[in-house]
């Protein structure tokens, strides 16, 4: 697993991304992914001398990502201390007073 080297908190809850790569034989990819098409990057061929690590004879690598999308919500904390998500929540759903 890579993740995002921004991030600083131990358990890397302020990661904005990160992946898991795993280098498989084609014959391996192949039967995994048999809808997919070995494609290169946008810039660069597929037979590119540049792309490392990414497919070296006839193993290829794989990755899956994973990134986080900014959302706003709106909090309110009850009297009880709990604290609740009343993004969607209509005055006929009992919220009647904004501070």
């Amino acid at each position: 697993m890579t993740w995002d080297p921004q991030a600083v908190e131990l358990d890397r809850s302020d990661a904005q991304y990160c992946f898991y790569e795993q280098a498989l034989d084609l014959e391996t990819y192949k039967a995994r992914y048999p809808d997919s098409a070995l494609t290169g990057f946008d810039f660069m061929d597929a037979d590119s001398t540049h792309l490392g690590d990414w497919r070296q004879g006839e193993e290829i690598r794989v990755a899956e990502y994973w990134t986080k999308t900014p959302e706003k919500r709106t909090l309110a904390l009850l009297d009880d201390g709990r604290t609740i998500d009343i993004t969607d929540m209509t005055e006929k759903d009992g919220v009647v007073e904004d501070e």
